[in-house]
């Protein structure tokens, strides 16, 4: 009867045991989820906290790098050179003057051309030749030339100022000279009775000198075969 009275009360005291066990367990439970949440919380807020902090120093390194002035290296300014003085313009050549004319010469084609003059006037007289030849002068520098035209040859010499006359040939018999005789096929001896004695004779030419010129007639066994003006050497 007793012992039927202790039942209840163990059952009590089990009860009541499993109960505060119950309960310490869930306290325990309880604060073992608090501690995980809140090392979680705290876990995500360092975790938070670094990457914020990453972050901003990041932002913080790229607004430096891009806030940060360059740095250009500072180079000693160099003076420009100055400017060339200009150039003096070249003094203008002075002008050649072509030789004094002669005081001999022939008239060809109604036109009288003198010695010591531009061969490049007789041109426009006597036009087209009919042979041509040169040679390097022994006198001058530059070429000698002969032009010829139908039975007249024209010598010149180089000059600056371009080729100059210098002896005038004539083979043909219609042409006359300066005082007024045809010559070819005449004797010296009718050359003589309208000039006078020659200045001078070298074998069968003879040479009348008049100042810086002279005319010359070639007398191939006594008749006049060519004459012609040429200037003193």
């Amino acid at each position: 009867m007793k012992f039927k009275r202790l039942i209840p009360l163990m059952v009590l005291v089990l009860a009541v045991s499993g109960c505060g066990k119950k309960s310490a367990d869930e306290e325990t439970s309880a604060t073992e989820t608090t501690t995980e949440t809140t090392s979680e919380a705290v876990s995500e807020e360092s975790t938070t906290a670094v990457t914020t902090t990453q972050t901003t120093a990041n932002e913080a390194a790229t607004q430096t790098t891009t806030q940060a002035p360059k740095l250009v290296p500072k180079t000693a300014e160099v003076p420009a050179p100055p400017e060339p003085a200009p150039a003096p313009e070249p003094a203008p050549a002075p002008e050649v003057q072509a030789p004094e004319a002669g005081t001999l010469g022939v008239t060809l084609k109604n036109a009288e051309i003198l010695l010591n003059t531009a061969m490049s006037e007789a041109s426009k007289i006597l036009g087209t030749t009919t042979d041509y030849s040169e040679a390097p002068s022994c006198n001058y520098d530059g070429l000698d030339k002969v032009f010829t035209y139908d039975k007249v040859n024209i010598y010149t010499y180089p000059h600056p100022s371009g080729d100059i006359i210098n002896e005038i040939e004539v083979n043909d018999e219609a042409v006359m000279t300066d005082k007024g005789i045809a010559p070819i096929g005449k004797t010296i001896d009718e050359v003589k009775a309208v000039y006078g004695e020659p200045t001078e004779v070298e074998g069968v030419t003879y040479k009348y000198t008049d100042g810086d010129c002279y005319t010359y007639f070639y007398a191939d066994n006594g008749v006049v075969t060519y004459w012609g003006v040429a200037m003193e050497e």
